[in-house]
């Protein structure tokens, strides 16, 4: 990873790794840690809607934390921030309401926005 976004650990929207690469990298360090006898804890984490969840001001800090130059963080921010929407139920239109978080789904973006709001995960865990 020669720009640093993300952490070694990262293998999801990664070029040429995948969960199989971590999942194989997982088992041979654990097999190299029960062959000299010691012990292994795991922790799993499932990201329910994962994209859904993801707050925008927390997101929009991120990029410029990796560094990212400015005109390329204002456009994240621009993207990810200002969102309205409104539902229809029964042909009953509510009103707009601000969207504060979530990642749109679909967009070539949206993977890559996903792993740099966890890129530090795997070292605050």
């Amino acid at each position: 990873m020669k720009n640093k976004l993300h952490c070694d650990g990262q293998h999801g929207f990664v070029p040429g790794r995948s969960c199989i690469t971590q999942l194989l990298v997982v088992i041979e360090l654990w097999t190299e840690i029960l062959d000299f006898d010691d012990s292994v804890d795991a922790i799993y984490l499932y990201f329910s809607k994962a994209f859904d969840i993801v707050p925008h001001k927390r997101l929009v800090n991120k990029p410029k934390a990796y560094g990212i130059v400015k005109d390329t963080y204002d456009r994240i921010r621009a993207f990810s921030t200002g969102r309205t929407h409104h539902i229809v139920v029964n042909c009953s239109l509510s009103s707009w309401a601000d969207v504060l978080s979530g990642i749109p789904h679909g967009i070539v973006l949206g993977p890559i926005l996903f792993a740099l709001f966890i890129n530090d995960l795997p070292a605050v865990v």
